[in-house]
């Protein structure tokens, strides 16, 4: 594993697709909490610790069911470091004893009402 966590691509992840929606459809389910929770099957509650903050600086808590540690849930902290609706997020994640990185999102509009999406993470693993 110390190998494996020093090739070139260790805890880098990348995404894309094309969306037939328009950029602001698809911001809202990359950042209301209730939408986030409908699409990601593992997240059972996001919180936002002061709801009516939002932008740089703001957080968001992901409580997602850990089916790696028999089910627990495991909470990742999300502080947003770019925010720029509804093209562009920034968010340092982590979750202490486990993983600290970032997770950056980008959505083009490419007419007609469809939306390019690209998702991309850098991640460093401490657990």
């Amino acid at each position: 594993m110390l190998v494996l966590g020093h090739r070139a691509n260790a805890g880098r992840t990348s995404v894309s697709a094309d969306i037939n929606a328009s950029p602001a459809q698809v911001w809202q389910w990359l950042d209301e909490p209730g939408k986030l929770k409908q699409w990601i099957s593992w997240v059972v509650e996001v919180r936002t610790p002061n709801p009516a903050a939002s932008g740089v600086g703001a957080k968001r808590v992901i409580v997602m069911k850990d089916e790696n540690n028999g089910g627990m849930p495991m909470e990742v902290e999300g502080v947003y470091t770019k925010y720029q609706p509804p093209t562009e997020m920034d968010l340092a994640m982590s979750t202490p004893g486990a993983f600290e990185g970032t997770e950056t999102y980008r959505l083009t509009d490419l007419g007609n009402g469809r939306t390019h999406l690209e998702v991309s993470g850098r991640f460093h693993y401490t657990i």
